[in-house]
């Protein structure tokens, strides 16, 4: 019986505390979650990647090329937009 009035007041006390930081802190609450988030998403990244087999370097390459060449289209000013260019890695496909 004594374990379960226990529980009551940690449930309690949890869940205050829970409040404050939500209430009094939001900023740092919603660092430290997306932090572990971010943590959990690696460390599924790193279990499944010891699954699969090796990718060549060449490819690795490739998508990284493709991701630059993105960012910069995002962050390219209006005056820019029509002018870029397609990246090498695109170049030989058309639509």
């Amino acid at each position: 019986m004594e374990a379960s009035l226990e529980d009551a007041k940690f449930k309690a006390l949890l869940k205050e505390t829970l409040v404050e930081l939500l209430e009094e802190r939001r900023e740092e609450f919603s660092e430290l979650l997306l932090e572990a988030l971010e943590d959990l998403a690696l460390s599924r990244a790193i279990r499944e990647g010891e699954d699969t087999g090796f990718v060549d370097k060449k490819e690795i390459l490739k998508i990284i090329a493709g991701r630059a060449w993105i960012s910069r289209l995002t962050k390219a000013s209006p005056k820019t937009c029509g002018r870029l260019e397609t990246p090498p890695c695109y170049q030989g496909f058309r639509r």
